[in-house]
This record gives structure tokens, C-alpha cells and sequence, in this order.
């Protein structure tokens, strides 16, 4: 399904737009070189996105891969699931017997 790959293009594109604005707003506006984690950029989004978040992951995955998650670079884990999805794409392109898009 080609929509694992616009999903994964998705992803990365959105991880390299938030290692920019990251280095740059942290740059200009605090002369310093930091990156985001996923914990700032939940509390960022919403008052109450870091504790939803992390309490999906917790039942999904366990305990400290959440917190692992949740202190990891926002840039890394959006590459993360870029990755994930293009996997998925190349799966079900070899299952419908895509020859081309099988490819490694």
C-alpha cells in the first residue's frame, strides 16, 4: 500500500523540519545547541499530552521503554516511525508481489 509510503515521507520530512526549527529557535533565541525530546514537545502541544502519551505507551510497550521514548530526541523518534512505516510499506508491496517496490 502506497499509503505506508507517504506516511513514512511524511514522518521524515516532519523530523527534518523539527531539527531545524530546534536548532535554530534554540540557537537565535537562547544561544545555545539543544534538541527537543518528545516529553518537551508533548508538553508543548498540550498541558496533559506528556501524561496521555506516555500512559499509551506504557500499555502498549513496558515501563522503561516509555520512559526511554519519552527522553529520546523528537527528530530521532519521528525517524523512528518513518522507518517503521516504510517497512510496512515494503512488506505489502512484497506480499501484493511488487517486484520493483520489493527491492532492498
Amino acid at each position: 500500500m502506497k499509503v505506508f509510503r507517504v506516511i513514512s515521507m511524511f514522518f521524515a520530512l516532519f523530523a527534518f523540519v523539527l531539527l531545524v526549527f530546534d536548532l535554530v529557535h534554540e540557537w537565535v533565541a537562547h544561544a545555545r545547541f539543544k534538541i527537543g525530546t518528545v516529553e518537551e514537545w508533548c508538553s508543548f502541544m498540550s498541558t496533559t499530552g506528556t501524561s496521555q502519551f506516555k500512559i499509551v505507551l506504557q500499555n502498549l510497550f513496558s515501563f522503561s521503554f516509555a520512559n526511554t521514548v519519552m527522553h529520546a530526541p523528537m527528530p530521532v523518534f519521528l525517524l523512528g516511525l518513518s522507518v517503521i512505516f516504510y517497512i510496512l510499506y515494503r512488506m505489502t508491496a512484497f506480499l501484493q508481489g511488487d517486484k520493483r517496490a520489493a527491492r532492498i
